[in-house]
């Protein structure tokens, strides 16, 4: 066959497609073109292996994304409280073949034995740990910073019912009155890391919490890049070309500024000027200092990539309850002994939660701290009844650290002072 009768043969062919793909399309049976597709596959034996990929990849892609779900945001705040509740219920039908006296002690040794008894308030650290899946991720390949906010809700809502349950028994709320995030290093995807979070001062209304986000330093790549810096100090001779002011050096900076020759002007150059620039250079190294000290990485090695402090009060229906009545409720003190398994406080909170739940003078058989009436109407205001300050337990249970709760109130409040500042900055029209 010549080559004039090949592209005449080709030619006919494809007229005689386009011909009936026309009369199809004209006939508006796109449906007998999908069956002629279907048909197709099922001849070739195809069409039930496509279904079976297209279903195993859209199962992996509902997996990887599962915690975007319906539902699935409510189940991670309140599994805890869940898992308190039935806890309790669990613990009820064990003591219930016992005496009611001895029935109410083991109640109350189970109630203590839920919360912090005898930890200092700075010290104590609730750690919550998660992963940065593909649906709390961005395009740059690491959580986004839209994420962080609804990781710290679930970090807060294990704070609330690991760490003062009795609290939640009464029925008591903790309303968020502001977040602020310091973003110092992503968190890649899919990595796991770790929410720690402490208490960092109170006033009379306010308790401010400390949230840090942290990766293992094998994980982190601050730490890689720590070791990266370090690695490039030690190659070049800095000390050659800088000199270090000494003054700087007494501050603490790690990097201190250093002292670079400025040309004189005037007569007075030697004074004023040179005051001047020591003061900025002084003001430098402080601000210098205080982002080290926020970005400082935890004691045992693990790395710092979000700070996050947040603001919160606690309430039982409408009533604000002392974030101090909250805490020395759970035995949280700093006046413990070390050794000791209570704080010196807690026979008074025994005392207080007795006379409220006695009946006929007997104790009841579900304990002390069973009875969520009596907590909640100590919470509501049966703590404001006591007017001596010595019996006022949950004063006198951080008596040693009024001043270094002062000094921590001072730096934290700064934030909401500079919201409230920003608050009255108007638009220039």
């Amino acid at each position: 066959m010549s080559s004039n009768e090949s592209a005449q043969a080709a030619s006919h062919i494809f007229s005689a497609a386009r011909e009936h793909a026309s009369q199809l399309t004209s006939n508006h049976d796109l449906g007998s073109i999908g069956l002629t597709v279907a048909t197709w596959l099922r001849n070739a034996n195809l069409g039930s292996t496509l279904v079976a990929v297209i279903k195993g990849l859209g199962l992996i892609l509902l997996l990887l994304n599962c915690r975007a779900l319906p539902f699935v945001w409510t189940v991670r705040m309140m599994r805890w409280e869940f898992a308190r509740v039935w806890a309790n219920r669990f613990e009820r039908l064990k003591t219930i073949i016992h005496p009611p006296r001895v029935r109410g002690k083991l109640e109350d040794k189970y109630h203590e034995s839920l919360i912090p008894l005898g930890e200092h308030p700075y010290e104590y650290i609730s750690r919550y740990t998660s992963i940065a899946t593909l649906d709390e991720c961005d395009f740059f390949m690491h959580m986004s910073n839209s994420s962080y906010p609804k990781t710290i809700d679930a970090a807060r809502a294990k704070v609330g019912s690991v760490m003062l349950p009795l609290f939640a028994k009464a029925g008591g709320w903790y309303p968020l009155a502001a977040t602020h995030f310091h973003f110092i290093c992503e968190i890649p995807i899919l990595a796991s890391f770790e929410v720690r979070t402490r208490v960092g001062a109170w006033d009379g209304k306010w308790l401010y919490v400390v949230s840090k986000f942290v990766l293992p330093p094998g994980v982190s790549k601050k730490a890689l890049n720590k070791a990266k810096s370090k690695a490039r100090r030690t190659d070049g001779d800095i000390s050659a070309l800088t000199s270090t002011d000494t003054s700087m050096a007494a501050t603490g900076v790690s990097t201190p500024y250093p002292t670079v020759a400025r040309p004189a002007t005037g007569d007075h150059a030697g004074s004023t000027g040179e005051d001047s620039l020591k003061v900025v250079d002084k003001l430098l190294a402080q601000a210098q200092a205080e982002v080290l000290e926020q970005e400082k990485d935890e004691p045992d090695g693990y790395q710092v990539h979000t700070v996050a402090i947040s603001r919160i009060c606690f309430k039982v229906g409408r009533i604000t309850v002392p974030p101090t009545v909250v805490l020395a409720l759970h035995g949280m003190s700093s006046e413990t002994v070390p050794g000791a398994e209570e704080p010196p406080h807690w026979d008074k909170v025994r005392d207080t939660f007795a006379r409220l739940t006695m009946k006929d003078g007997k104790m009841p058989s579900t304990g002390t701290f069973s009875d969520a009436q009596a907590l909640a109407k100590f919470l509501k205001g049966g703590w404001k009844d006591v007017t001596d300050d010595k019996l006022k337990w949950w004063d006198r249970a951080f008596d040693s650290v009024r001043q270094e709760n002062n000094e921590r109130l001072q730096k934290l409040r700064l934030l909401v002072g500079g919201l409230n500042a920003a608050e009255k900055v108007g638009w220039r029209m």
